[in-house]
């Protein structure tokens, strides 16, 4: 899964995406199949208690691995 995870990661940075192919496992036992995808939000931050309202922002990581603030600081 880590390698085909990380092939996905890289696909997604170099290819269009209509040319994205769906990463999927076949669940053993008949239940399906169910896609496996990066976990590109890796957290929301709640706003600072002093900060009348404040907005929660995620940490977004991009296909290079460099995490960013979303919504962006305006």
């Amino acid at each position: 899964l880590a390698e085909g995870r990380d092939l996905m990661r890289q696909l997604r940075g170099r290819v269009s995406g209509l040319c994205q192919p769906d990463y999927v496992i076949d669940i053993p036992g008949g239940a399906g199949k169910s896609p496996v995808g990066p976990n590109y939000v890796l957290q929301n931050t709640a706003p600072d208690a002093g900060e009348a309202g404040a907005e929660t922002r995620y940490r977004v990581m991009d296909y290079c691995g460099d995490v960013h603030l979303y919504p962006p600081e305006t």
